[in-house]
């Protein structure tokens, strides 16, 4: 499917046996300072710190926005996830995934996952 997608289009798609792929929908990185989000990034983020702690800017919150972050450093490198304003949401240890999301103009963490050893 390109072009405009309706959610008839996606129904007659699943239903007829076709897989639903969304790009762009996840990300792999690691990093070498910090990051700030944007449009560009997909809402399920597996980020590697790079070696030290790292700050994540969250972009300006709107209705219904989400992001679940998983911080897949290979040691203890923490992630601290910052509102637009440079103020601390949360922070995001090894192995910890943090769901993120905006109610409005603010952004708020939903909950943390810690991956069994």
């Amino acid at each position: 499917m390109a072009g405009n997608v309706t959610a008839s289009d996606v129904w007659n798609a699943i239903a007829g046996g076709k897989r639903i792929s969304l790009a762009g929908l996840a990300v792999n990185e690691t990093l070498s300072g910090n990051l700030t989000l944007d449009e560009s990034y997909g809402n399920l983020l597996r980020i590697d710190p790079g070696g030290a702690a790292r700050d994540v800017t969250l972009p300006a919150a709107y209705e219904g926005a989400w992001y679940l972050l998983f911080n897949g450093a290979d040691a203890a490198e923490t992630i601290t996830i910052k509102n637009a304003a440079g103020g601390t949401v949360t922070t995001c240890t090894q192995d910890q995934a943090v769901l993120l999301m905006s109610s409005g103009g603010v952004w708020f963490y939903f909950g943390k996952l810690t991956a069994p050893a």
